[in-house]
C-alpha cells in the first residue's frame, strides 16, 4: 500500500474538508437562522415546512463540486504522482498538525496521510536495519524523545536560532544516543502507547550495542503515551528504562481540552450554532484523551525515576495565573500531577518554569540544566 503522501493527497483532503466543514457549516447555520425567522410566518400561513429555494441549489452545487474535485484529486494521488507533501519542512509541519486534529480519521480513511510512528532521522523514517548505519557511534545510553499534539520531531529544535543548541545536541555531547520519534498524535493515547511499546521492543532487540540505560522524554501528550507504555508493558526494554521525564504533560487533563468538550455540547443545543459545535465535535480522539489525562493507577515501575516539568505564565505553580491559564494549554497542577504507585512524585524530581508557555518547554536552558543533572 502506498504510504508516502503527495501534495495531491493534501489537496484532496482540503477540498473534502471545505465541503464537510466550511460549506456545510455556512449552509446549516444560514438555514437554521432562516427557519428561526420564517417558522412563525409559515405557521400563520398554514405551511408545515420551508420549501427548497435558490440557496439550497447553490449549496448543493458548491458541495457537489468540492466532493467531485476531492474524488478526482484522490484518484490521481493514488497513482503516486506529484510532489511529496513531506518533501519540505512546511509540508511535514502541516501534515503533523492535520494528524493531530483528525489523525484517527486519516488512519481509517486516508492512510497515505496518516503518520505511522517511527524513529526519525533527517526527515525520514528509519527501519530496524537502518539503525546500525544511522547511528555508527551508538552508545549504550539511549534517550528517546516523543513530541506532543500536532507536532513532529522538528518541534524539539524550537528556539535553536536564539539558544544555539537543543536537548538532543547537548545529550549527544554527554554520551547519549538520541532517538527522535514521530507519531500520529490524533490517535488514542492507548493506541500510540501500544505502538510505542512495539517500536521500543524492536529498537531494544536491534540496537547495535548492549543497552545500559534508557531515558524517555515526552512533551505534552507524548508524556502520556510514554507513561502508559512504560506502565503497561512487560517487554524487556522497560527493564532498562531509568528515567521518565515529562514536559508540560496533562497527567490530570487539560483545561483547554475540557473547554472544547463543554463548548461543543453548548453549541449543539441550538440549531443556529449546532454546525459550529460539530466542528469542535470532529476533533480527534487524541485530543479528547486530553480531557481527563490518565488515572493515577497508570503507575510506572518502581525502578523508573519520574521527573515532571511544568510551566505557567505566572510566577508560582499554585498562583491564580497558573490555575486560570497555566502555560496556555496545561495547568501546573496537572503537569505535576503524576503519581508513582500511591505516592506523589518527590519535589526534588520536579521543575517549574515561571513566565513561560507550553512551547517554551521544547527547548529551554533551565530544562537543559535539569536534564544534564537528572541524566548524569
Amino acid at each position: 500500500m502506498r504510504t508516502t503522501p503527495t501534495v495531491l493527497d493534501g489537496l484532496a483532503l482540503l477540498t473534502a474538508t471545505a465541503d464537510d466543514l466550511v460549506v456545510a457549516t455556512v449552509r446549516d447555520t444560514h438555514l437554521a437562522l432562516v427557519d428561526r425567522v420564517t417558522t412563525p410566518l409559515r405557521a400563520a400561513a398554514g405551511l408545515q415546512q420551508r420549501q427548497p429555494g435558490i440557496s439550497d441549489l447553490v449549496y448543493a452545487i458548491i458541495g457537489g463540486s468540492l466532493r467531485g474535485a476531492s474524488r478526482g484529486l484522490g484518484a490521481v494521488a493514488s497513482t503516486g504522482i506529484g510532489p511529496r507533501l513531506e518533501g519540505h519542512a512546511s509540508g511535514r509541519f502541516v501534515n503533523a498538525a492535520v494528524n493531530g486534529l483528525i489523525g484517527d480519521e486519516l488512519a481509517a480513511d486516508r492512510p497515505a496521510l496518516g503518520i505511522q510512528m517511527a524513529v526519525r532521522l533527517d526527515g525520514r523514517d528509519l527501519t530496524w536495519t537502518d539503525l546500525r548505519t544511522a547511528f555508527p557511534a551508538a552508545t549504550g545510553r539511549v534517550a528517546v524523545f516523543l513530541h506532543g499534539l500536532c507536532e513532529d520531531e522538528s518541534a524539539w529544535s524550537a528556539h535553536r536560532d536564539r539558544l544555539g543548541t537543543t536537548y538532543a545536541e547537548e545529550l549527544t555531547a554527554s554520551g547519549w544516543t538520541v532517538l527522535m520519534l514521530r507519531a500520529n498524535s490524533g490517535l488514542p493515547v492507548a493506541t500510540n502507547a501500544g505502538t510505542f511499546d512495539h517500536l521500543m521492543d524492536r529498537v531494544h532487540a536491534h540496537w547495535p550495542v548492549d543497552i545500559e540505560r534508557i531515558a524517555l522524554v515526552g512533551h505534552s501528550q507524548g508524556g502520556l503515551v510514554m507513561r502508559t507504555a512504560t506502565a503497561m508493558s512487560a517487554a524487556p526494554w522497560v527493564g532498562d528504562v531509568t528515567d521518565l521525564i515529562t514536559l508540560g504533560t496533562p497527567h490530570q487533563g487539560s483545561h483547554v481540552a475540557r473547554a472544547a468538550t463543554a463548548g461543543s455540547a453548548a453549541l449543539r443545543r441550538l440549531p443556529e450554532t449546532a454546525a459550529l459545535g460539530r466542528i469542535l465535535e470532529r476533533r480527534s480522539i487524541g485530543i479528547r484523551d486530553l480531557d481527563k489525562g490518565l488515572p493515577y493507577d497508570v503507575a510506572v515501575p518502581d525502578h523508573v525515576r519520574v521527573r515532571l516539568v511544568s510551566a505557567s505564565l505566572g510566577e508560582r505553580p499554585s498562583g491564580w495565573v497558573a490555575t486560570a491559564v497555566g502555560d496556555l494549554l496545561v495547568q501546573p497542577q496537572s503537569a505535576l500531577g503524576a503519581r508513582r504507585g500511591r505516592r506523589r512524585v518527590e519535589a526534588a524530581n520536579t521543575l517549574h518554569l515561571a513566565r513561560s508557555h507550553h512551547f517554551t518547554l521544547l527547548n529551554d536552558p533551565r530544562i537543559l540544566a535539569a536534564l544534564k543533572d537528572w541524566l548524569r
